[in-house]
């Protein structure tokens, strides 16, 4: 399970520009909202969703966050959420990600070995100044402009849906600093592995437990779809 735990703490490397992404609910009007995505994990096809208020990323913010794939070696970008151009206003600010570990992605894996094995690591602050200083090297050459992180992010607990992580992150670009909330839910279905990183406004333990209930509640829309 050291690889999933590896995998849920370089999720935190989807938020490459807040600005972008947060900014989203001004997208082309030529946008058509839609409340679910579906994507493939190996050979299992799978629907997602949304809670109230998040809509499909436009096939450009998707492009976008998948490119940056390059700065994550561990995991795929296969769905975004963002507000929805007529959404509750609380929820302009916040934005979701959804990652599955390359490793896995042909493996079977029940969903309570991804939670114990998720909730029950512990992250150093070794091992998180290593993946920020490693992964900002890698988005700023992708990017091409100077690209630094600061993770503050450890185990969070669990219940019977996911296990969760959370905290703060922090992207130091040379136009600008951007500082956030992240809370990130390893969870499953049909025994793959789904990892939901939910981000959104910096504050304190609040901002955080919004962001994991977020999380859970991204969570609670997945199903596999039968052929």
């Amino acid at each position: 399970m050291g690889r999933i735990k590896t995998s849920l703490t370089v999720a935190a490397t989807a938020l490459w520009d807040v600005g972008s992404i947060s900014n989203a609910h001004t997208v082309d009007s030529a946008q058509q909202p839609a409340s679910a995505a579906e994507f493939m994990i190996g050979a299992q096809r799978f629907r997602a969703t949304y809670p109230a208020g998040f809509c499909l990323g436009t096939p450009q913010q998707l492009k976008n966050m998948q490119a940056l794939d390059q700065a994550d070696p561990l995991s795929d970008t296969i769905a975004l959420a963002v507000p929805c151009p007529d959404g509750d206003s609380k929820e302009q600010n916040v934005y979701a990600v959804f990652k599955t570990p390359r490793q896995l992605v042909d493996s079977s894996v029940p969903l309570t070995q991804v939670i114990e094995g998720f909730s029950s690591g512990t992250v150093s602050d070794g091992d998180l100044a290593a993946y920020a200083k490693e992964n900002g090297k890698q988005v700023s050459e992708i990017t091409r402009e100077k690209t630094d992180m600061d993770l503050a992010i450890k185990p969070m607990g669990k219940d019977a849906r996911c296990g969760y992580m959370g905290g703060a992150v922090t992207i130091i670009k040379e136009t600008a600093t951007y500082h956030a909330t992240v809370g990130i839910c390893a969870t499953g279905s049909s025994n793959k592995v789904i990892l939901v990183s939910v981000y959104g406004p910096a504050g304190g333990a609040e901002e955080v437990e919004k962001r994991l209930k977020t999380a859970a509640n991204f969570a609670d829309g997945l199903k596999p779809i039968s052929d």
